[in-house]
């Protein structure tokens, strides 16, 4: 018999943990500042809700309900595995709707849902899916749809949101349809953060023929470290270098500066990168990593 190893063990305590914190933050969030403003969120939840609005029916037993054809599917086509992540997630998500259901937090306005509630509920989605967990619903679709048939997770959540929203509009109007779409891009962005971190610095590719010299005035004014390549174009077949560097936002417009004034004919991209991990000052050492 095959005995886990301290990492296995490890792993499946953090999914388990994070997945119940961020659950418990994301049902809080629901019932404090979701309901009383009659907003939904995306996926089966957001049907959910939409379902409690108009017929009162229970939002946290209806989401658990219309997760049990997709956890089915889970148990076919994803394995045994990712069923009991998903049965734990869906639990747990549906359990901590109704567990904070009647919670009344007093404020006025629709700000406080807009930026709290999304805030809030995005962050709960940031540690599920950081620790490694899943809250079920329309993710199990995606994945499935994404495994067998190449289409994009994004894609399928996107046309089920859009088909919810659409619904929601028509029976609750435009103006809670807006007001929902202004929540669900303060959640996207803080499920993001939470997910990719706060440090996002700029790469930047610098294809120049003085190389040498651009080297020299970047390293020795803004002091970071930088990759040469050698190139040549597809159309000319001229030889050309690429220089490859990662500075902070803060330092781009000094880059710019530099070389326009090094090399005016230079052609440069820059790109912004959700984490650097490796040498360099400040940046992230490759042990950080979550295993």
């Amino acid at each position: 018999m095959n005995t886990p190893d301290k990492e296995s063990v490890k792993q499946v305590i953090r999914i388990l943990t994070g997945t119940a914190l961020g659950c418990l933050l994301c049902g809080f969030s629901i019932n404090a500042f979701y309901v009383p403003s009659k907003l939904i969120n995306s996926g089966l939840a957001g049907l959910a809700l939409l379902l409690n609005y108009q017929f009162g029916l229970p939002t946290g037993l209806m989401n658990f309900a219309l997760t049990v054809p997709m956890m089915a599917l889970a148990w076919i086509f994803l394995g045994k595995r990712h069923f009991l992540y998903n049965l734990y997630g869906t639990f747990l998500f549906s359990f901590s709707i109704d567990i904070f259901s009647g919670l009344h937090i007093p404020f006025d306005g629709v700000l406080p849902t807009v930026i709290l509630g999304g805030l809030l509920y995005g962050i709960g989605l940031g540690i599920i899916y950081r620790s490694g967990g899943i809250a079920g619903g329309v993710d199990i679709l995606a994945r499935i749809l994404n495994k067998y048939f190449d289409v994009s997770m994004a894609t399928t959540s996107l046309l089920f949101n859009t088909v919810v929203l659409t619904v929601f509009m028509f029976v609750s109007g435009v103006d809670l349809a807006v007001l929902t779409l202004a929540t669900a891009f303060v959640a996207t962005k803080a499920n993001d953060y939470v997910n990719t971190g706060l440090d996002r610095r700029r790469a930047v590719l610098i294809i120049t023929e003085k190389e040498g010299e651009l080297c020299q005035v970047i390293l020795s004014q803004i002091g970071r470290g930088i990759t040469i390549f050698n190139a040549h174009g597809a159309y000319t077949h001229q030889p050309h270098s690429v220089l490859y560097c990662v500075v902070s936002p803060w330092q781009v417009g000094r880059l710019k500066r530099i070389i326009r004034s090094v090399d005016p004919g230079a052609f440069f991209t820059i790109t912004e990168t959700i984490g650097v991990y490796g040498r360099g000052h400040g940046f992230h050492k490759i042990t950080e990593i979550d295993q």
